[in-house]
């Protein structure tokens, strides 16, 4: 090691590493930022190794990109060799490694792929799996592959599971009792500030979008920590588009006050971050996303201005696809972010959202693998020769529903077949990008157009190229793009053909971020050539529609077709409703693909489309079904013969429907539901007396009545339905004597005394009862109707008293009773008293109860 490296926490700990090392072949490294431990302890891992040694590198697994470089450079530097030489690095596209290379800093995108043609790394002496603590789903499944690797055919292979803040029991008990070393970090003390106001005002509105306030906060927050404070500001952002926006606002101050004004994110240039990383004599504010959390160090910080917020991958099961999620970050990573200022001196950081709102925020953000796409990481498997996903040795094992759904999507692509991969599907493992662009990129292969289908795939994998805020007038396309305009990827291809070939940076999209568009244009030139070395040269052709149908063969589950002509509503397969976004150029095409979807709310947002025809359809997906049914608007069975793709219908035709046992049950179940639509609405008797039996079967459960619910009522109706197909035949039958019928003798005698038609008074008349379910019946006679009743009558077997109307000779209630004989002691001497007044002809007597008939 170079003699001027400042020593760090780690360094103390390295004979132990390498001792425990010695006995075990795992361990687990528990180090806050700032240690040392991605630097120093990887080296010390390699002298371990004999030079004589066929296993003799060590690789150093980082999350992202950016800090496998760095950690390279830097491990390089204190090693005195070259990037290349003893220490080097592989990435996505980038590699700096030679024969002599020892020691590797990768991705495990690119360890992954290794093991499809190196399946037991024998060349491998140990891998460090660093920032575990993230647990992305690439780490889940490196680990599990290493593991297996491990117990199974290579106990010499040494795995090391590094982090700064972690779960170490259960990766414990994962490893089998591995021991773990714990380093203390000689951190300073830094300063938390809450907001206390949650939001800026918005200017006099009621709402404010959620990202205007995330980068008004940001904003302002950085002017006041930059006036308070001295020393770089680190400003974590959700994202790249909000570390742009900030970027613009800040910039009168960055040139007023002498700051060097930076951005930080994942897909950086490897010179732009070393801009980042390396000492600047002027002050530095740097705009980051979370790839600063704890993947890289920055020298010089002394202040963190947390947005507190963060886009998180998240799979939506009703569109099949990972979307980006805004949502709060957990308290280990505001801790991680704060720790970010303590490194070197004391230091500050400003948590843009109050106290007690950061207390209902979640401890750790939970495992990639509970949360996103599992196609990508089970293809990986299959092609490594793993044949039951679920018995796989995960960390965190997934659903059984998301290994489903992942091996449903690669049924869709051709990349499985009955649960085994594909000689397609091992194809698209070899390119470094998700199933679904790889199937695409393949078939653009097929049909010529290479270059548009990498383009393609890089334009839909990158982030945005197109401000679009400063769109310009629509262009008007040539004869040869004009068949590709109802596409929006296409157009984003043409823009970006465009720009290479006449630097055109104005578009109707949009005006064209050069640093973006040039970043996208490397990924599709590596991806174009990886394709052309897997699958060999093919020359491009005319794009027309070839791209758009490439893409279907990629997305066949994510087809829609629209509500109704020019509505830009749609069914997408699956059944999930989508809305096309009034910028898309996708008009009038009844067909179309959701590429870039919104998932919130109850339509899908449909951002991002294509226009497909018909017959582009993949004949396997299509399926023809004769299908019965009961329509609402005929009220009457039908059957229609439809065509689906996948499950969303695309046509369909009327034919006849047969009056056999299914049409009959059909009929049955909707007849029902309409029960009482089909009885003669002028039969008051039939009606009575449906009421009464529904009403005695509730009250008395056990008596043998039927219950005319709709599950009874179905297995009743259905033999009366055969040789039917409508209500309005149905209506026609005599409903009267078919129910009636269904009463037994002693069902007839039961409802004949426990819930009877009518009643008899003392006076003589009989009067009718009216029944409704679950409420007494009710009773409604003159008051002198009621003169010689003591009590008040009971039905269902005596439990439930009538519910009297005592009306007055005009008809209208004037008491309601269930309880006669309280009514006749203390009621009925007031409402005698009134009534003998306004009805002076009619008898009143001071006793009701003496009446007799005739008097």
């Amino acid at each position: 090691m170079n003699s001027h490296c400042p020593e760090l926490p780690i360094d103390r700990h390295l004979d132990q590493l390498r001792a425990t090392l010695r006995a075990h072949n795992c361990l687990i490294v528990e180090a806050p930022p700032g240690t040392g431990k991605t630097t120093r302890a990887a080296p010390a891992i390699v002298s371990l190794v004999p030079d004589d040694s066929r296993a003799k590198r060590v690789l150093l697994i980082q999350p992202r990109r950016i800090a496998a470089r760095a950690a390279a450079a830097r491990i390089a530097a204190e090693q005195n060799c070259d990037v290349g030489d003893l220490v080097g690095y592989q990435v996505r596209f980038d590699s700096r490694v030679s024969s002599k290379t020892r020691l590797i800093a990768m991705t495990p995108g690119i360890l992954l792929r290794q093991l499809q043609s190196n399946a037991v790394l024998e060349d491998v002496a140990a891998v460090v799996l660093d920032e575990f603590h993230e647990r992305s789903l690439e780490l889940d499944l490196l680990l599990g592959m290493l593991r297996r690797i491990q117990t199974e055919l290579r106990p010499d292979l040494r795995l090391v599971v590094m982090s700064a803040t972690l779960d170490s029991q259960a990766v414990e008990q994962y490893l089998v009792q591995a021991p773990i070393l714990k380093v203390v970090a000689q951190t300073y003390p830094v300063r938390v500030e809450y907001n206390p106001v949650h939001a800026i005002a918005a200017g006099g509105r009621t709402k404010m979008n959620p990202v205007r306030r995330i980068i008004d906060q940001a904003i302002d927050g950085t002017r006041r920590a930059a006036a308070a404070h001295e020393g770089d500001i680190l400003v974590f952002l959700p994202g790249v588009g909000e570390i742009f926006q900030v970027e613009a606002a800040l910039e009168r101050d960055a040139a007023k006050e002498n700051w060097k004004l930076l951005k930080l994110y994942g897909d950086m240039l490897p010179q732009d971050q070393d801009r980042v990383l390396a000492p600047c004599s002027d002050r530095k504010v740097i705009l980051a996303t979370n790839v600063a959390e704890t993947s890289l160090t920055i020298d010089g910080v002394r202040v963190v201005v947390d947005s507190g917020w963060a886009r998180v991958q998240r799979f939506d099961p009703s569109i099949g696809l990972n979307m980006l999620v805004l949502q709060p970050i957990s308290r280990a990573s505001a801790d991680q972010r704060a720790g970010r200022a303590g490194r070197t001196a004391p230091g500050i950081c400003y948590r843009l959202w109050d106290e007690i709102t950061g207390r209902s925020r979640p401890e750790h953000l939970e495992p990639e693998i509970q949360r996103v796409d599992l196609a990508g990481a089970i293809l990986e498997l299959l092609c490594w020769g793993e044949t039951e996903i679920l018995k796989f040795p995960w960390i965190t094992p997934p659903t059984k529903a998301s290994v489903s759904q992942a091996l449903e999507t690669l049924r869709l692509l051709g990349a499985v077949d009955a649960g085994k991969v594909t000689a397609l599907g091992r194809t698209m493992n070899r390119l470094p990008v998700q199933p679904r662009l790889a199937r695409m990129m393949i078939a653009g292969h097929q049909l010529q157009i290479p270059m548009a289908a990498t383009l393609a795939a890089a334009s839909l994998s990158e982030r945005d190229i197109f401000d679009r805020s400063l769109r310009s007038q629509p262009q008007r396309f040539s004869d040869v793009e004009s068949h590709s305009s109802e596409c929006d990827v296409t157009r984003q291809v043409i823009a970006l053909q465009n720009f290479i070939t006449h630097g055109q940076v104005e578009c109707e999209l949009g005006t064209i971020k050069i640093a973006a568009a040039r970043n996208c244009l490397r990924v599709a030139e590596q991806l174009h050539r990886q394709l052309m070395e897997l699958l060999g040269a093919s020359s491009d052709v005319a794009m027309h529609t070839k791209l758009q149908q490439a893409m279907l063969v990629a997305f066949p589950d994510r087809v829609a077709k629209r509500r109704s002509a020019s509505n830009p509503r749609g069914l997408m397969v699956g059944g999930r409703g989508v809305q096309l976004d009034g910028s898309s150029c996708v008009q009038k095409s009844e067909l179309f693909l959701c590429l870039d979807v919104d998932a919130a709310g109850i339509e899908a947002h449909v951002r991002k489309a294509s226009a497909i025809e018909a017959d582009w359809l993949n004949e396997s997906l299509l399926v023809q079904r004769d299908e019965r049914f009961f329509n609402p608007t005929q009220l009457a069975v039908v059957t229609r013969r439809r065509t689906y793709f996948i499950d969303l219908l695309l046509a369909e035709t009327p034919i006849e429907t047969r009056p056999d046992e299914e049409t009959a049950q059909q009929l049955a179940a909707a007849a029902a539901t309409r029960f009482d639509r089909l009885l003669p609405p002028k039969d008051k008797a039939l009606h009575s007396w449906l009421a009464r039996v529904k009403w005695l079967a509730r009250e008395m459960p056990d008596a043998p009545l039927p219950k005319f619910d709709v599950a009874s009522l179905t297995d009743i109706i259905s033999g009366w339905c055969f040789g039917m197909r409508s209500l309005e035949e149905l209506k026609q039958l005599p409903w009267k004597n078919l129910l009636e019928s269904l009463l037994t003798s002693e069902g007839r005698r039961l409802l004949d005394s426990q819930a009877p038609e009518s009643v008899t008074l003392p006076t003589g008349r009989t009067v009718l009862l009216h029944y409704e379910l679950a409420k007494p019946p009710v009773l409604a006679a003159r008051i002198q109707d009621f003169f010689g009743w003591t009590e008040t009558p009971r039905l269902a077997g005596g439990r439930i008293p009538l519910v009297l109307h005592l009306l007055a000779p005009n008809g209208r209630v004037q008491q309601i009773t269930e309880d006669l004989a309280s009514f006749w002691a203390n009621t009925y001497f007031v409402v005698r008293k009134e009534l003998r007044g306004r009805y002076p002809k009619n008898d009143w007597p001071e006793n009701p109860l003496l009446f007799t008939k005739g008097k």
